[in-house]
């Protein structure tokens, strides 16, 4: 984000930087509120509503002008992002327990695999095209809430308590 907003948005390095601090401001508030309204909330309700925000707020940073906006987007950003990972690993956990250490083993590699090779790609295909890997991050959110969509589904179906 902070390369497509030094490119497409013509932000300085210090306002770019800013909005990586704004960001995980954004995701430590989101994991406070997370924890605070768990138990009174289900699990798949605050994952669709995080997936959305985060989604919103991705693209209201495409598309807008206002650096104002663009700043409270990438708040937004971080609260709706701070709940994906952690309530996603705590459910599956719930849903296969007794394979719960081979699921976690897999979420944790494919993350640290992600993050690896994330640099390496943008850097690629911001070459030719420095709005890609932001339309591409819009696209996973959107898959990302079709598949808790599905998630539901197959929870309400079965009857499971998630």
């Amino acid at each position: 984000m902070p390369t497509f907003l030094r490119l497409e948005k013509s932000f300085d390095l210090f306002n770019a930087g800013l909005m990586i601090s704004i960001f995980y401001g954004g995701i430590l508030i989101g994991r406070l509120f997370v924890s605070f309204i768990t138990y009174r909330v289900r699990a798949n309700i605050i994952l669709l509503i995080m997936a959305v925000v985060s989604l919103l707020s991705i693209s209201v940073i495409v598309y807008s002008q206002s650096i104002y906006v663009i700043f409270m987007s990438i708040f937004l950003g971080g609260v709706g992002f701070s709940g994906l990972f952690p309530l996603l690993s705590s459910t599956g956990c719930m849903v296969y327990k007794y394979s719960r250490g081979v699921i976690m083993n897999f979420l944790l590699m494919i993350a640290v695999f992600a993050n690896s090779i994330t640099p390496f790609l943008i850097k690629i295909i911001n070459r030719y095209n420095p709005t890609l890997p932001v339309n591409i991050m819009i696209f996973f959110f959107g898959l990302i809430i079709i598949l808790i969509l599905v998630r539901w589904y197959f929870d309400r179906k079965y009857k499971c308590s998630l």
